[in-house]
């Protein structure tokens, strides 16, 4: 998108960064928002039907904003966009965020509940088959049965420890989720392919309609294949209310008793005899009944159950709200690093030259692979491995910074004397970039289930993204300062 926006649309680098950082901005801040529909009315199946077919209109009409369909001409100029070009492009990018924030919401846990279905469907099986064998049983009962042969002690040893029927169907349903992941195989390795083949293939592609095109044609068959299968989804998972639902009727009821006379704070509405903790008592109140107010839960009162939880979400929010920094950072390799490199010499033998978005895929393969991190750290106790792997995250944050100035102000001296710098030299950052949002997120993900209860998680997680486009977002404010400042 950098590089259209820069060479096509003519727009100066920070302005099409801007663009850029507060898409994606955006499309990690919607996520709560989407979050909170889907388990309050849409459920994750309608979900994804949403944004798959969001997505794909949005491709669509990012193809036809080129300056091949409607354009004043057909050439990849500035002078070719007309406002037919604009009003497409800019209808387009909300329809990206839909498609991309409703899969990021629904994708997952669509897909765990149709492993839940997987095994539930694999022990009906097994009680089924034990059914149609009872009466078989029952019958062989009914038969004269002679003396029992003593067994053998190898025999009596075997048979004590035959597994018990708890430990059987444990064993059935891994047996049923190991054979739906094995399913998976397939998909997930075409996915790879794609990703890979397009990340070679596409920069050879000159026009960018067909670059679109491809894209959207990409997303309309995968679309078409998620709907054609949907007569098997499980579509019953009734959508049970939104966690952010919990908190919002907590802070409402605090704010509406502090307009009111409180009596007696020992009397409160505690069914499942939740203990109280002394952080943010004020929020106690959403748990106190009056003497007329019925044991029912409502806007005006809360469960102590769901006041800790609230509470234990709001003692996140300090921490998260660190992760601004880290998103600006990751906001980098989709944009200044990727203009950097469309500004080297990206020859690397002979007429061989390595394709920018081979550095994307190398950040990706650099986060997913972070996971080695998480091998050493089984040797210290649990609680030491959401700070240290944050810690991690930072520093190296802060190396890709570094490394990218001093490859910057290198490739700036070249340029002064009349040469080119290879693109090998951004290899370092990007690697180093990826690493820092692997760790950094799976810091996170291991502080929030240490910190929050399951019952919040989802939402806690989908507020930590929300920091993260924020970050995204303050990168457009942070360019426009040193902009102010260096001139």
């Amino acid at each position: 998108m950098m590089n259209y926006l820069t060479t096509v649309w003519n727009l100066s680098i920070t302005h099409a960064a801007g663009i850029v950082n507060i898409f994606g901005g955006i499309t990690h801040a919607f996520g709560i928002v989407f979050a909170f529909f889907v388990d309050a009315f849409l459920g994750d199946f309608y979900m994804l039907v949403l944004s798959s077919i969001a997505n794909t209109i949005g491709l669509g009409l990012l193809s036809l904003s080129t300056p091949t369909f409607f354009g004043p001409c057909s050439d990849y100029e500035e002078e070719c966009i007309g406002h037919i070009q604009k009003v497409l492009f800019v209808s387009a990018l909300p329809l990206l965020v839909v498609g991309t924030a409703g899969h990021v919401v629904s994708l997952l846990s669509f897909l765990d509940q149709q492993t839940t279905l997987a095994c539930a469907s694999a022990e009906n099986q097994a009680k089924a088959e034990a059914e149609c064998k009872a009466p078989v049983l029952a019958e062989l009962e009914l038969e004269p049965k002679a003396q029992a042969p003593t067994l053998a002690e190898p025999e009596r040893k075997a048979e004590a420890e035959a597994p018990a029927p708890a430990d059987a169907k444990v064993a059935f349903e891994h047996k049923a989720q190991a054979e739906l992941l094995f399913s998976h195989i397939p998909g997930l390795i075409m996915v790879m392919v794609v990703i890979i083949v397009g990340g070679i293939l596409l920069p050879y592609i000159m026009s960018w309609s067909v670059r679109f095109g491809i894209a959207a044609i990409c997303a309309l068959t995968a679309t078409g294949v998620f709907l054609s299968g949907s007569p098997e989804y499980r579509k019953d998972v009734t959508p049970e209310g939104s966690p952010l639902t919990i908190a919002l009727r907590v802070v409402v009821a605090s704010v509406t008793k502090d307009f009111q006379q409180v009596t007696n704070f020992e009397q409160t509405y505690n069914n499942d005899d939740a203990q109280r903790t002394r952080s943010l008592r004020w929020l106690d109140k959403a748990a106190t009944k009056f003497p007329d107010q019925a044991m029912s839960k409502s806007w005006t009162l809360c469960t102590v159950r769901e006041v800790e939880d609230t509470k234990a979400s709001i003692r996140t929010v300090p921490m998260l709200l660190t992760l601004v920094g880290s998103g600006l950072v990751s906001s980098l390799a989709n944009t200044y690093f990727l203009e950097q490199a469309s500004h080297m010499d990206s020859k690397l033998l002979g007429s061989i030259k390595i394709q920018i978005p081979i550095f994307l895929i190398i950040h990706n393969i650099s986060a997913s692979a972070s996971y080695i991190y998480s091998l050493p750290m089984k040797c210290i106790s649990r609680k030491y491995f959401a700070p240290i792997g944050i810690g991690i995250g930072m520093v190296l944050s802060v190396l890709c910074c570094v490394s990218a100035a001093i490859v910057e102000a290198q490739r700036l001296r070249v340029i002064r004397n009349h040469g080119s710098m290879s693109v090998l030299f951004l290899l370092p950052q990007f690697v180093l970039v990826g690493a820092a949002d692997g760790i950094t997120n799976g810091g996170i993900q291991r502080f929030l289930k240490d910190q929050v209860p399951e019952s919040m998680y989802g939402v806690q997680f989908y507020f930590r993204n929300f920091v993260l486009g924020l970050g995204s977002m303050a990168g457009v404010l942070s360019v426009y300062v040193v902009g102010m400042v260096s001139d």
